[in-house]
């Protein structure tokens, strides 16, 4: 069965944008990259956008690639087969903040697609916080439990 032809004879032209098409697809699939990506959220579960992600060969002094979650809180890098350390960059700001955390050691294979558990990253916290003494003891204790929950208050009983 003969190949088809286009207006100008032949099929097989860089100018075929089906050919550009295959072409770019072959290229993606013979270089191996992968895909790892997940999701970042508070302790409540609720997401964090615009946290910087960096991805890092394991052991390896080369500069890691860097990304920011989305508005959804998640996450994507392209990436060759290989073993990685995944790191979400905390910071403080007006008051509280995030703590760094870094996943070591994700395996990336040829053309895989890793996709990692939800990280939970804990909340850090600066500044101090103080409950009227003058409250009622059921609010006092309401209010511990919550701030203990969002871990900005340790030993709270």
């Amino acid at each position: 069965m003969p190949l088809p032809t286009s207006t100008s004879g032949t099929w097989f032209s860089a100018s075929n944008p089906k050919v550009l098409i295959l072409l770019l697809l072959a290229a993606h699939a013979a270089a191996g990259e992968g895909r790892i990506s997940g999701l970042v959220t508070d302790p409540t579960g609720a997401v964090i956008p615009r946290l910087t992600v960096r991805l890092s060969k394991a052991a390896s002094t080369e500069l890691p690639a860097s990304t920011t979650t989305s508005d959804d809180g998640t996450f994507e890098f392209l990436a060759k087969a290989g073993l990685y350390d995944v790191t979400f960059v905390g910071f403080v700001s007006g008051g509280f903040g995030f703590k760094s955390e870094t996943i070591k050691d994700v395996r990336l294979e040829h053309g895989a697609a890793v996709e990692l558990p939800a990280m939970r990253l804990s909340i850090v916290s600066p500044c101090s916080i103080s409950i009227d003494p003058a409250a009622p003891i059921s609010r006092k204790s309401r209010i511990k439990r919550l701030l203990g929950r969002m871990g900005l208050v340790r030993n709270v009983h």
